[in-house]
Formats: C-alpha cells, structure tokens, sequence
C-alpha cells in the first residue's frame, strides 16, 4: 500500500513546540523553524567555490561549512536519525555521502551539485524518488505471517534470556512471566543487540565474556 499522502506533512520539534517541515520556498521564507541567519546562509551558500578537502570530515562538519550549526540540529540531524538511526556528527562525509562530497569537489555549492545530479538524472531518464510503500497494517504484517507459518508453540514472547551454559547440547536458562525455565538445545543463534550479548552470562560461574560489547555505540 503506498503511504497516504496527509503522512508527507512533517514536524519537528523546537522550544517544545512541533513545527512542519517547509515544502516550498514560500513556506520556507516563513518557517519560524530556521532563524534570519539560516535561511540567509542557504540561499548564498550557491555562491561556495569548490574545494578539495585534504582529508575526509564528518557529515555535520560538511554541512556546517556551508550552512550553519541551527540546520545541522534542526534539519540534518532529525533526517539522519529518523532514515539512517545516525549521528551526523560521526558519520564519513566521503564514505556515507559521496554524492554531497562530490558536489563540493565539483560544484562548490552543495546544492548546486545536487541539483546538478538532478537535472543529470532525468536526462538519463532515470525516475525520482521511489514512493513509500508497506503493508496496510504495517510491517507487523510480515512477522506476524512468518509467525503463523511456524508450529505451534515455536515461539515464546515476553521471555528473558539469562544465561547459557555452552556444551553439547546447550543449556539455557530464562524467566517468562515472572516463571524460571530451563531447556536443552543443540543449536543457539543469538540475533540480540549488543547491549544485551554484553550483559548476557556463559557458564556455571555466570562470566560475561562478551561484555566489551558495550561499549559500541548504538542509536537509540
């Protein structure tokens, strides 16, 4: 099903208010979103000259050369967190987004060069963006029939792992609904986040020996 067209309008969120994304340039000029010297910075950033970076820089950093630091927290940052669960301010610039580390390499301007891409892309008959689509009921639908593929009583929900003692077979031990279970398994795949294998104990002596898992940063 393609995405209702009411769910194109967006909002973010500044001084605890939710403010709609600017459509258009008329929009734009009247966003209180942006401030004077924001929207000032855009319309000259088509002036940048091009400039060849000796080394690579994050993408907030790129951004914030030619704009300012208020597009980078209210512009960049929420479509970097909401498409990509990034953080601007460690991703590559060169390597994440080579077609904006381009664009300043031959353009100067980022956006410039964007629409530079753009008018080179329909020249080769290429489509724009693809529509948004999912399920009615959204992606909840494919699990749910993958679930329903399944026999009975394969899967068990609300249940917490607590530790697994490696051998042949592999015992493991969990809580479900405030009840302690333990069971035997020949095979174990563990598809957690790596928080969870960090805190995750091995063994009678309840180790942890994938605890520097924790120190990789995830995105909320």
């Amino acid at each position: 099903q393609i995405a209702n067209t009411v769910a194109k309008k967006r909002f973010i969120v500044r001084g605890g208010k939710f403010v709609p994304v600017p459509m258009s340039p008329l929009s734009f000029f009247r966003t209180p979103l942006f401030s004077f010297r924001t929207k000032c910075a855009i319309f000259s950033e088509v002036f940048s000259r091009a400039r060849v970076r000796p080394t690579d820089v994050s993408l907030a950093e790129l951004v914030r050369s030619h704009f300012t630091q208020e597009l980078v927290d209210y512009a960049l940052n929420p479509l970097i967190a909401g498409i990509y669960a990034g953080d601007p301010e460690k991703l590559s610039a060169r390597h994440a987004f080579p077609a904006l580390w381009e664009a300043e390499r031959s353009h100067g301007s980022l956006l410039r060069g964007m629409l530079a891409n753009a008018k080179a892309k329909k020249a080769r008959g290429e489509s724009g963006a693809a529509p948004i689509v999912s399920f009615k009921g959204g992606l909840q639908t494919l699990t749910d029939t993958l679930a329903a593929k399944l026999p009975a009583g394969a899967i068990h929900l609300n249940a917490t792992l607590e530790s697994i003692q490696s051998g042949r077979p592999h015992r493991l031990n969990w809580q479900q609904l405030g009840a302690a279970h333990t069971a035997e398994f020949d095979l174990v795949l563990l598809a957690l986040p790596a928080t969870s294998l960090a805190q995750l104990s091995f063994g009678p002596a309840t180790a942890r020996p994938l605890a520097l898992l924790s120190e990789i940063t995830q995105p909320p």
